[in-house]
């Protein structure tokens, strides 16, 4: 909850804004984890890919933190698509 903020707000971003950001996303993940799954996992933002994008994406390659982001967003739409329509689990 702490490391995510310093690590995103290197790229520009509002340090407390991603601190609530990075709270909320921990207990909704957990919350679905829980009531949808049934599974005793708590869920929380990865550091490493954060890293990542902060680092490499953004400080070394020519992208905008809006567009690293945007990159991060339309993955996230394609691999829930990929698992609502079941061809997640045909690939692997």
């Amino acid at each position: 909850i702490f490391v995510n903020p310093e690590i995103l707000s290197s790229t520009g971003m509002d340090r407390n804004a991603i601190f609530v950001a990075t709270c909320i996303a921990a207990a909704v993940g957990s919350l679905v984890m829980a009531f949808v799954a049934n599974w005793p996992i708590g869920m929380a933002p990865g550091m490493g890919l954060n890293a990542f994008s902060a680092f490499t994406v953004v400080a070394a390659l020519p992208f905008s933190r809006q567009q690293a982001l945007g990159a991060v967003f339309i993955s996230g739409c394609i691999f829930l698509l990929l698992t609502v329509t079941g061809v997640r689990s045909w690939l692997v």
